[in-house]
C-alpha cells in the first residue's frame, strides 16, 4: 500500500512539473506555438503588419488611406506618439485600432487580428516599439 501511495505523489508531482506554464506556449492559435518571448519589430511585428496593414497602408497606398504609412518606421514611430482618449499609454492609440476596441477604428476593417498578433503587438509596444 505505502508503495502506491508514493508512486501516485511521485505521479502527482511530475504532473504539476509538467502542467507550469510555458510563456511561450502559453498562447495557441489553431495549435501553432504563439512565441510571446521573443518579440521583436523585424521577426514578429514586421511580418504582422505586412500579412494584415501594407495593403492599406504601406508606402505605395497611404496618400488613399488617410495618408498613414505604417511601411516606414518613422512614421510608425510617430504614429506611437498618438494616444487614444484619455489613455497617456505610448501606443495605445495603434494599439487600441489593432484590437479593435469598442469605439475605436477596427483596423483591418474587414476581421479582427489575431489573439497572438494582438498580443505581439502590445508586447513590442510595451518595450519601447523599438526598430530591432
Amino acid at each position: 500500500m505505502y508503495h502506491l501511495k508514493f508512486h501516485g505523489l511521485i505521479f502527482l508531482i511530475v504532473l504539476l512539473v509538467a502542467c507550469k506554464k510555458n510563456p511561450v506556449a502559453a498562447n495557441t492559435i489553431s495549435g501553432d506555438v504563439c512565441d510571446t518571448l521573443h518579440v521583436t519589430y523585424s521577426g514578429k511585428v514586421k511580418p504582422i503588419l505586412t500579412a494584415n496593414c501594407y495593403g492599406c497602408h504601406s508606402n505605395a497606398t497611404a496618400s488613399t488611406n488617410g495618408g498613414i504609412d505604417l511601411e516606414n518606421f518613422v512614421e510608425l514611430k510617430n504614429y506611437m506618439d498618438l494616444r487614444y482618449h484619455s489613455d497617456t499609454t505610448y501606443g495605445s492609440q495603434f494599439y487600441n485600432i489593432c484590437n479593435q476596441t469598442f469605439g475605436s477604428k477596427a483596423m483591418p476593417p474587414s476581421y479582427k487580428m489575431n489573439t497572438c498578433e494582438i498580443r505581439s503587438i502590445k508586447i513590442w509596444i510595451d518595450a519601447g516599439a523599438l526598430n530591432n
